[in-house]
């Protein structure tokens, strides 16, 4: 499960959990993850995270106003002026 990229919600993950109970043929419970949805999403692992992008448009905003963070010119004001 720790392994799995969970693309859904919490209902895909109560939704496998339901189906793996209902398709179990003994008293053991086999948590059955599907081999497609993880082959259809793991392009998605190599995407930035937001907290990546944020980082990176505050660090290219400090770099474009020589690191000044306020006032005419500085990261908090509109880049027009």
């Amino acid at each position: 499960m720790i392994d799995y990229k969970w693309p859904g919600n919490i209902r895909e993950l109560e939704n496998i959990i339901e189906r793996s109970i209902l398709m179990s043929t003994d008293s053991k419970f086999n948590l059955l993850l599907p081999a497609a949805t993880a082959e259809k999403y793991h392009f998605f692992a190599d995407y930035p995270t937001l907290d990546d992008m944020q980082r990176r448009c505050i660090l290219h905003t400090l770099e474009r106003t020589g690191g000044k963070m306020s006032g005419p010119g500085g990261a908090g004001c509109d880049i027009r002026d």
